[in-house]
């Protein structure tokens, strides 16, 4: 039996071209994981690596934000602990803000005396010693308002006298204490 020659050569082409499919096939599959795959998974790692890198990034300028908000926080307390200029000027003015305050709350002061200022290279405290006279209730008022000041005012000492066993009005000595830091001008 002969076979025609065209169908062998029809054949022998068939089976090349099926030959070349797949030897493209697995070249094709062999460079996707030899060359292809690792430049993916390179990829999904500098992607994960990236996205690491940015939360931590957002974690930095939170705390940033953060440090600089107390570093604000803490200047603003700071200066609230400075005096204008001198202790001297300071004392006045811890005259001036007890006096002020008696008298917004309808308190006599019957003696207003300061103590001497004791400091040291840094920090400082000044006294005022008092005697008031008025209602409890302006008395409680007023001890408020010392604690509540901005200038960091803290009663010391505390004596209450009534007047009378039914008496409205009550005697009242303190020491008022203020904590100072000395500012930079005023060192010598």
């Amino acid at each position: 039996m002969s076979v025609p020659i065209l169908t062998v050569f029809k054949n022998r082409k068939r089976t090349s071209v099926l030959i070349a499919l797949v030897a493209i096939l697995t070249g094709g599959g062999v460079l996707f994981y030899g060359a292809v795959s690792p430049l993916k998974d390179k990829s999904d790692a500098l992607k994960q690596k990236l996205l690491i890198e940015r939360k931590t990034l957002r974690n930095e300028l939170k705390a940033l934000a953060n440090e600089q908000a107390v570093k604000k926080d803490a200047d603003r307390l700071l200066s609230s602990f400075k005096l204008p200029s001198t202790p001297e000027s300071g004392m006045s003015e811890l005259l001036s803000d007890i006096e002020r305050s008696a008298s917004q709350n309808n308190l006599k002061v019957l003696e207003i005396k300061p103590a001497a200022v004791l400091s040291t290279n840094d920090v400082g405290q000044m006294q005022v010693i008092l005697s008031l006279d008025g209602k409890w209730r302006d008395l409680v008022h007023f001890f408020y308002q010392l604690e509540a000041s901005p200038g960091h005012l803290k009663i010391g000492e505390l004596t209450l006298e009534s007047k009378a066993p039914q008496a409205e009005t009550m005697l009242c000595r303190l020491s008022v204490i203020r904590i100072f830091i000395k500012s930079a001008e005023s060192q010598p």
